[in-house]
């Protein structure tokens, strides 16, 4: 499996608060937003998705499904 380096920004508080999670738990932050975007990219089958231009928006809400209950839009 190929990996790429990747910049993120995360909300500190909420990175403190799991970062102590995670070393109690033995992972790294890493691993753990790796994980989450692998079962995140598996659940919603969106490497099946031959192309993108010809979904619709209903569709591409139906494929969310309750991700976007964890989700908050940007005020």
């Amino acid at each position: 499996m190929a990996k790429k380096h990747f910049d993120l920004v995360l909300d500190d508080d909420a990175m403190a608060a799991l970062d102590l999670w995670l070393q109690a738990a033995g992972f790294t932050r890493s691993g753990f937003i790796n994980t989450m975007v692998v079962k995140l990219v598996d659940a919603m089958e969106l490497k099946s998705i031959p192309d993108y231009s010809k979904l619709t928006i209903p569709q591409l809400f139906k494929m969310a499904g309750g991700i976007g209950k964890i989700m908050e839009g940007k005020k």
